[in-house]
């Protein structure tokens, strides 16, 4: 499968509006650099587990690929895949690709 990282890029940032309208709470604009996790980030350690699972459903969904977002793989990488949008979409695109 060879998934392009601005399609991955507008998955998250819409499941991510939706996460936020769903428990209604308001969020700054979303772009790139949005900090998922860290200083300044939307979410807290629970938080992002919950958002992880919605989107693991949601690439299944879209793409008709099952993957694990939180694997070991990502756990043990010097630079977390969940710092920012950016981080997160070229992490993606690597393990949808390689499906």
């Amino acid at each position: 499968m060879n998934i392009e990282k601005a399609n991955i890029k507008k998955t998250i940032q819409s499941l991510l509006k939706e996460y936020f309208d769903d428990k209604e709470i308001e969020i700054p604009k979303i772009n790139d650099e949005t900090r998922l996790i860290g200083s300044n980030a939307l979410f807290d350690s629970l938080g992002l587990v919950g958002f992880i699972v919605e989107l693991e459903e949601k690439i299944e969904e879209i793409y008709s690929v099952e993957i694990e977002i939180a694997d070991e793989k990502a756990m043990s990488r010097f630079k977390s895949p969940f710092i920012n949008i950016d981080s997160l979409s070229e992490f993606l695109v690597g393990k949808i690709n390689e499906s």
